[in-house]
């Protein structure tokens, strides 16, 4: 899982094959492998003085990503 704080932008990821959705992202939490429903969950600790703040998350596994996602920290 990738996020940041800045919002949308485009990170490529040669290695990979893709390009993120992100300006300035950064890896969350451990990777994880999604389930054989495709579902995955990341759960990591973010400090207060983010609340408040909108976070752009994305997902990657084997070469493909997810849609980007906006929340706002609570």
């Amino acid at each position: 899982m990738a996020a940041g704080l800045i919002g949308p932008g485009r990170f490529p990821i040669p290695q990979f094959g893709i390009t993120l959705d992100l300006a300035s992202p950064i890896q969350v939490g451990y990777a994880k492998k999604a389930d054989v429903t495709g579902s995955a969950t990341w759960s990591t600790p973010i400090p207060s003085k983010f609340s408040g703040m909108p976070v752009w998350a994305q997902g990657l596994q084997n070469g493909q990503i997810t849609n980007l996602r906006t929340v706002v920290v609570q």
